[in-house]
């Protein structure tokens, strides 16, 4: 993890110097470099001023990891960095991305994790239909609603007519700054289907994409359990993702 402070006008984080010629080539480091949180970086030659935005000079510098995102904030660009606009603009090539991305893929690939067992993500087991204790929670037909709203307290039914796989879409809201985090386990019959994480949005409502999920037919009790107190879910979405044909 490179530092947040700059050392003769070069920010750490962007310093090729310290990423690349002393901690790659001097002393033979082969694994991965991250930021630290909302780190800043500038020009990793001309130096100048910083900002978070300028993940361009991190790459460049060999830094291969910005931290923090939010969850698949790359799709939408959620920081507002320059990398693809540097791409065009032909101040990053393609090739130092792939060197970044090499070096990530080669620590994976080294790393214990990489050992574990691929299973389908996949919730509790379902109920046939609703039990008489969850008869008082406001009722969502997946199929029919598309969405989980959380209006009137932590607890709704879901029904699933239909089993599959389903990308998860949150809509939430935290009243601090970026600064802050906050986290909530959403449980499905008593079992966590997955986990809402999210930096302070100052009060603003965001949508998330979240992991995949595997459904079967039957009823879901769906909880939310705050591990951090602080964000406001409005709704859950449940997109249904197409089988592919074989």
């Amino acid at each position: 993890m490179t530092a947040y402070n700059p050392i003769n006008g070069h920010w750490a984080a962007s310093n090729y110097d310290l990423c690349t010629t002393i901690l790659r080539n001097e002393w033979g480091y082969d694994g991965i470099v991250m930021t630290d949180w909302w780190a800043k970086m500038n020009d990793v030659v001309e130096g100048g001023e910083e900002s978070n935005q300028d993940t361009r000079d991190m790459v460049r510098s060999q830094n291969d990891v910005y931290m923090v995102v939010n969850n698949n904030g790359a799709e939408v660009n959620s920081n507002n960095d320059n990398t693809e606009e540097s791409i065009k603009e032909g101040r990053l090539t393609i090739g130092e991305l792939q060197r970044a991305a090499i070096n990530i893929c080669n620590f994976i690939l080294s790393a214990p994790v990489i050992e574990r067992e691929l299973v389908d993500t996949d919730v509790a087991k379902h109920y046939d239909s609703v039990p008489n204790d969850q008869a008082k929670y406001e009722v969502f037909n997946i199929e029919k609603d598309n969405k989980v709203m959380f209006n009137s307290g932590a607890e709704a039914t879901l029904e699933v007519e239909d089993e599959g796989e389903y990308t998860i879409i949150v809509n939430i809201s935290f009243d601090k700054s970026n600064l802050s985090q906050s986290t909530v386990n959403v449980n499905a019959n008593g079992t966590t289907m997955v986990v809402i994480q999210t930096n302070g949005t100052d009060g603003n409502w965001i949508t998330q994409k979240l992991c995949k999920v595997k459904l079967d037919k039957g009823v879901y009790n769906l909880k939310l359990e705050e591990v951090l107190a602080g964000i406001k879910v409005k709704y859950i979405q449940f997109k249904k993702i197409p089988k592919k044909n074989k």
